[in-house]
């Protein structure tokens, strides 16, 4: 059944709890915004009764679509005959989105869901063997809007990097301690106890928008081992983004194939020239501010979450394309 007059499904939403993914808070904004219902838990590592409670949660709100969002190796084995039992009942869908990139180190599974979207052919390769799913979309990570916005407000910090910052992280870790060693001001969200000169406690969502637009430059780091991944990025640019900071990025292949360089942002192949980039574009004040307004007006008119969630409910047969488009032409214009 399409539902044409704003009336969407009961959606059961099963996801990790970690900020900087769209989680259930996230999500449901996003639903809610096409007519639907949610209801929303979050995996739990370690809890083996877990699976029985989800069943007996979703039995009561009886869905009729189970959202399966990104997840973890022990977290998927922990829900995995939950997922078995729902897919007995014929009338409830199934969509998976964006998993962790080891996904293909995973045990070979039946298949789960009726649709997945995922970050990258790389990914795309890897989730059909996996789960023998063959309706696989490749598209980016979605933001929520009313979480990341731009905020009329000085732009006191030089450098910005949020997120994670362990010496087994390795070129992450290296990376930042170079920049932090060229620069003064580099900045670095995530814990007080990382060994620069500007740590700080920080998160994602809203906190991650609140530091991002006070920045010049956000940093959109990928470790050496994911950069080789063909349209890979990290959800990091997605949010320095859509908060209207000029966001430099580390290059993957295909990143073209999402931005343009030079219009919506910038990216930098090795330390040398991650280096070179944030000099220019400290000195160069209105080109920056130029770029970073476009690639925040770019992410809004492209990668929203309530873009991805109506492009899931068309997909499945819930929206009708015509509704789809005419929607998404009245959020365009209006937001």
């Amino acid at each position: 059944m399409a539902y044409d007059i704003g009336i969407g499904p009961r959606v059961f939403f099963l996801s990790d709890w970690s900020g900087i993914w769209p989680h259930p808070q996230q999500r449901a904004h996003a639903y809610h915004a096409w007519g639907c219902t949610l209801a929303a838990l979050p995996f739990m590592m370690g809890e083996p009764h877990l699976p029985d409670m989800y069943e007996t949660l979703v039995d009561r709100f009886d869905p009729e679509l189970l959202h399966l969002g990104h997840a973890y190796h022990g977290e998927w084995q922990l829900t995995y005959d939950f997922l078995r039992r729902r897919k007995e009942n014929p009338k409830t869908k199934t969509v998976f989105t964006h998993g962790d990139y080891k996904i293909g180190e995973w045990h070979k599974l039946p298949p789960l869901v009726d649709i997945a979207y995922v970050h990258s052919p790389t990914f795309e390769k890897v989730f059909r063997e996996w789960s023998g799913c063959n309706n696989i979309k490749c598209i980016p990570q979605g933001v929520d809007t009313t979480l990341y916005y731009p905020v009329d407000v000085e732009q006191d910090i030089d450098i910005l990097y949020m997120g994670h910052l362990r010496p087994e992280r390795g070129s992450r870790f290296r990376t930042i301690l170079r920049v932090d060693k060229e620069f003064d001001d580099l900045w670095v969200g995530g814990s007080r106890l990382y060994p620069v000169k500007h740590p700080f406690d920080g998160g994602f969502n809203r906190l991650y928008s609140e530091w991002s637009c006070r920045a010049k430059i956000g940093l959109c780091l990928v470790p050496d081992e994911m950069a080789h991944i063909e349209r890979f990025f990290s959800a990091r640019l997605l949010c320095t983004m859509a908060s209207g900071a000029f966001a430099l990025a580390t290059y993957t292949p295909g990143l073209e194939d999402w931005f343009t360089r030079g219009l919506h942002l910038d990216w930098h192949v090795g330390d040398d020239e991650l280096i070179e980039k944030i000099h220019y574009w400290l000195e160069h004040d209105e080109e920056r501010k130029k770029v970073a307004r476009q690639g925040y007006e770019h992410v809004l008119q492209n990668y929203t979450l309530h873009q991805q969630i109506g492009g899931i409910l068309r997909d499945l047969g819930y929206l009708t394309e015509e509704h789809f488009q005419k929607r998404m032409k009245e959020y365009r214009k209006n937001g």
